[in-house]
């Protein structure tokens, strides 16, 4: 974390810091008018449901534009902050001054439905943005599949996670395995990412913060049948779920169908 020497005068700490929940006020949990004497400060506790998104804001001394913000939480209620999807947002350049952000910022906290009931602790941590380390602990994502039976994927061309510069595309890619294709990916919160970043089988993006995303596969399904008629394909094997062998088929009839072992659907 930064030099007290430096957070002092550089104003590199907090002056106020609100949440506000369910589209309400902005309520003060943390207040100071001096530069605090210790690197850690604690605020007040704030009671929020299981499943309610709250928002974190802040503003800073006027010196916060100088560092890099890692925000975590203690989903598991360990007392840690190093278990999966606990690290909750990374924002800022790295060797930057420009990062003004900081100096008045909106963190959104959205609580699942099964988080533990009791204390859940936040930390908001601010490290120069010339501290050396950072890439390695903080910028990385990490690429994995819904179902490894039905295809895999890489990150940068690295089979599990890819540590990134700032600035840095990322580029992941899926490999469906036969007879599925991509269907759509997630993010480390579960959402689907935006359409805009698929392409084909690539997901191409610019990382907002250190995560996972998932590729989710499905069935390749309408039209496998007709392709692989007795014009393209003379050899393919045609089976109903029964296991008997369909001899004509150029004229199939609606339904699910074993072609070369695997299943395809006719409508």
């Amino acid at each position: 974390m930064a030099d007290y020497n430096d957070m002092k005068s550089y104003g590199q700490y907090l002056r106020s810091l609100t949440v506000a929940q369910n589209g309400g006020e902005e309520k003060s949990i943390y207040a100071t008018t001096d530069c605090p004497e210790a690197l850690c400060q604690t605020t007040q506790t704030v009671k929020a449901p299981q499943g309610s998104l709250f928002r974190l804001h802040w503003l800073s001394a006027g010196g916060l534009n100088y560092c890099r913000l890692s925000a975590y939480i203690d989903w598991n209620g360990d007392g840690n902050f190093d278990g999966d999807n606990e690290l909750l947002q990374v924002y800022g350049a790295k060797d930057s001054p420009g990062n003004d952000a900081l100096n008045n910022y909106t963190l959104t906290v959205t609580l699942p439905y099964d988080v533990p009931l009791g204390i859940t602790r936040i930390r908001l941590r601010f490290d120069s943005s010339w501290a050396p380390g950072w890439d390695s602990t903080t910028d990385a994502v990490t690429v994995k599949t819904a179902d490894a039976k039905q295809g895999t994927a890489d990150a940068n061309g690295q089979p599990d996670t890819y540590t990134y510069g700032a600035g840095e595309e990322i580029v992941l890619r899926a490999y469906p395995a036969d007879g599925y294709a991509v269907d759509y990916w997630t993010d480390t919160y579960g959402r689907r990412v935006p359409q805009a970043w698929a392409d084909a089988n690539f997901l191409r993006f610019y990382a907002p913060e250190s995560g996972t995303y998932t590729v989710h596969f499905k069935q390749a399904l309408p039209n496998a049948i007709e392709a692989v008629g007795i014009d393209n394909a003379p050899s393919a094997t045609v089976c109903d779920l029964q296991g008997r062998k369909v001899n004509n088929k150029r004229h199939l009839h609606s339904g699910v169908y074993i072609v070369n072992r695997h299943k395809q659907i006719v409508k």
